[in-house]
């Protein structure tokens, strides 16, 4: 995977993007003291190097009842390609997965786990995750309280 160039312009229109996608081309360009056409070209470069992957929306996960996270940490046995891709596959299907990361360490894969209650989360784990043959032991973390969840840091590294 290349690293792909950008420059302050560049950083500039993802920052106005980031926090607000929704602008007026117009609007973009004008906050980043850029002419429309300009501006749209660096924006599709962007887009056309997988910079820019997606347009999003940001939902607060509890006003809509999901109010219980977790991070279950999962031991699997998928020693071949066939079942590792079919495991990777089956854990992506569920709806209460959000994330699912392959690690390193005592575990080899880690979900962030989002349901409406302890029942729903206990019903996942037992009748879902547990019942996969590849799953050979897991882990959960549940969480308490975000301190920060924060998906534009990288922003502020460049």
């Amino acid at each position: 995977m290349k690293n792909c160039k950008i420059d302050a312009l560049d950083l500039k229109i993802l920052k106005t993007l980031h926090f607000n996608a929704r602008l007026s081309k117009s609007k973009i360009a004008q906050s980043v003291n850029l002419r429309e056409m300009p501006c749209w070209r660096r924006v599709q470069q962007m887009e056309d190097e997988g910079i820019i992957t997606a347009y999003t929306t940001l939902i607060d996960q509890e006003k809509l009842g999901f109010r219980f996270q977790s991070y279950v940490q999962v031991d699997a046995d998928v020693s071949g390609v066939t079942s590792s891709h079919e495991f990777q596959k089956a854990i992506c299907s569920f709806p209460a997965v959000q994330g699912f990361f392959n690690t390193i360490g005592d575990f080899n894969y880690l979900l962030h786990v989002v349901t409406r209650n302890v029942e729903e989360f206990h019903f996942f784990l037992e009748q879902e995750l547990k019942a996969h043959p590849c799953v050979k032991r897991i882990n959960s973390s549940v969480v308490l309280n975000t301190i920060k969840n924060e998906n534009s840091i990288i922003l502020r590294l460049i």
